[in-house]
C-alpha cells in the first residue's frame, strides 16, 4: 500500500484528509508539526509527503530540505498544500523543491490528481532503471551542496535540528538535545539526553563554527558542552573548574580561559539561561 505522510497543524484538517486519504485506497499517517514529522520520516519511508508550510515549530522549507538530503539523489515526492498563495510562496516552494504546491481549501479531487501524477512520475522514472544515472546527479548535487555549505555557512539556532549521516544511518539531531560532543579525530562523538551516542563525520572545529555560540561552549580542544546541561560547577586546581553534566557520570575539567568564556556565556544571557554557578560569579 502506498504510503503517504501528511503534516498539518490543525486537527480538523489533518483529520479529514487523512480520512479521504484512506477512502482513496492510501495508507496515509499524520504530524502535527516538524518534530513529530521528522521522528516518523527517521521511522517510516513514505512513498510521498503532503505538508503546510506553516507549521508550529519550525517551517515546511526546513523539513523539504532535510528530507531531499535524507534521500538523496532521488527522494520520494513532496507536495506542499499550504494557505500561503501569494506567487512569491509558491516561487520559493517550488524552487526549494517541492513537487507540486497547492493551495487551501484542499480542493480533493485536485490532489487526488497531483498526488497520482508524482508517483506515476516516480514509478515510470524508476521502471526505466537509470539507477547510474540517478545516483550521479544525486552525487553531483550533494558536492554542490556541501560546496555552498562551506561558504554560506552560518551558526544553527538552538532549537533547530541538523540533518547528519552517522556511521550506520542518517537521521535528524536536535541541537537542544545534546550534552556534549567529544573529538573523534575527523569524526566527533556526540552524546544526547536519551542516553544515546552518536559517531558524526563532523570535526570539533565543524562543530564549533554552526553550534550557537551563547549555547555551546569549548571547555577543551576536544571538548565542547551545552551550558543548559550543567549540573554543577566547582572550583579546582590552578584555576581550573571541574564541571558536571546532567546525566553524566565522569565530570570535566575547564582551564581559566574557557571559563571566563563561560561567564560571559551567563552575562549576556541572564534570565534565558539557567542560574550561572556560584562558583564562576
Amino acid at each position: 500500500m502506498t504510503k503517504i505522510l501528511y503534516i498539518e497543524e490543525n486537527e480538523t484538517i489533518r483529520k479529514d484528509a487523512l480520512k479521504r486519504l484512506h477512502e482513496a485506497g492510501f495508507g496515509a499517517s499524520g504530524a502535527a508539526n516538524g518534530h513529530d514529522a521528522l521522528i516518523k520520516i527517521e521511522e517510516t519511508v513514505f512513498d510521498l509527503i503532503l505538508s503546510e508550510i506553516l507549521l508550529p515549530d519550525m517551517n515546511g522549507i526546513n523539513i523539504l530540505e532535510g528530507y531531499k538530503i535524507r534521500f538523496g539523489s532521488f527522494p520520494p515526492p513532496f507536495i506542499f498544500i499550504s494557505a500561503l498563495k501569494d506567487k512569491k510562496s509558491i516561487r520559493h516552494g517550488m524552487e526549494a523543491g517541492a513537487d507540486d504546491y497547492l493551495t487551501k481549501p484542499i480542493i480533493w479531487q485536485e490532489l487526488l490528481t497531483a498526488i497520482n501524477v508524482q508517483l506515476a512520475k516516480r514509478k515510470e522514472i524508476l521502471s526505466k532503471g537509470d539507477s547510474e544515472l540517478i545516483e550521479l546527479r544525486g552525487a553531483i548535487e550533494n558536492l554542490s551542496r556541501i560546496a555552498v555549505d562551506k561558504e554560506q555557512q552560518t551558526s544553527y539556532n538552538y532549537d533547530d535540528s541538523v540533518f547528519f549521516s552517522t556511521t550506520d544511518k542518517s537521521q535528524f539531531i536536535f541541537l537542544r538535545d545534546i550534552i556534549y560532543i567529544q573529538s573523534n579525530g575527523d569524526y566527533s562523538r556526540v552524546f544526547m539526553n536519551n542516553n544515546k551516542s552518536w559517531l558524526i563525520k563532523n570535526s570539533i572545529k565543524s562543530w564549533d563554527s554552526i553550534l550557537p555560540s551563547n549555547h555551546f561552549i569549548q571547555i577543551r580542544r576536544s571538548i565542547i558542552i551545552n551550558v543548559n546541561s550543567i549540573e554543577s560547577m566547582q572550583k579546582w586546581f590552578n584555576y581550573t573548574h571541574k564541571i558536571i553534566m546532567k546525566g553524566i557520570t565522569e565530570p570535566f575539567i575547564m582551564s581559566q580561559r574557557y571559563s571566563r568564556k563561560l561567564k560571559n556565556i551567563f552575562n549576556k544571557k541572564k534570565g534565558s539561561l539557567s542560574e550561572e554557578p556560584d562558583s564562576i560569579k
